[in-house]
Order: C-alpha cells, then sequence, then structure tokens
C-alpha cells in the first residue's frame, strides 16, 4: 500500500507541473530574445580578405639558402 504522504506529493507535483513548463518557456524565451539582439544588424567587413595577384615567383621569395646543407 502507498503511504499517504507520497500520494500527496503526486497530486502537488502533477499541480505545479504546467507551471513549471510555463516558467521555462519564457526563460526560453528571454535566452533567444538576448541572441538576436546580439547579432549583427549588417556585417561591419568581408568575411575574407580579396585575392592579392603573385608578384614574385616562389623561388624568388623563398630562398634555399635559409636552410642549412643537411636539411636540404
Amino acid at each position: 500500500m502507498t503511504p499517504a504522504w507520497l500520494v500527496r506529493l503526486n497530486d502537488f507535483l502533477a499541480w505545479l507541473n504546467p507551471f513549471l513548463g510555463v516558467i521555462a518557456l519564457v526563460l526560453a524565451a528571454m535566452v533567444i530574445a538576448e541572441a538576436a539582439a546580439r547579432l549583427p544588424a549588417q556585417p561591419s567587413r568581408a568575411a575574407a580578405a580579396p585575392a592579392q595577384p603573385v608578384r614574385q615567383s616562389a623561388a624568388l621569395a623563398c630562398p634555399q639558402g635559409t636552410l642549412p646543407p643537411e636539411w636540404r
């Protein structure tokens, strides 16, 4: 047989559950609103810099003399 206090606790929790759901919805809406407020309205600059044309070949830009002879 189930104790009377456990039945009363179960009834109280069944009554409390919808209110906890409403509180969770309110908190979720507040979090979403705050996150939306932090989003930038317009991007301030381009995400990536435009590509630059190559002015010098790689052989001239990276001389071979920088490595010791035993590493070549």
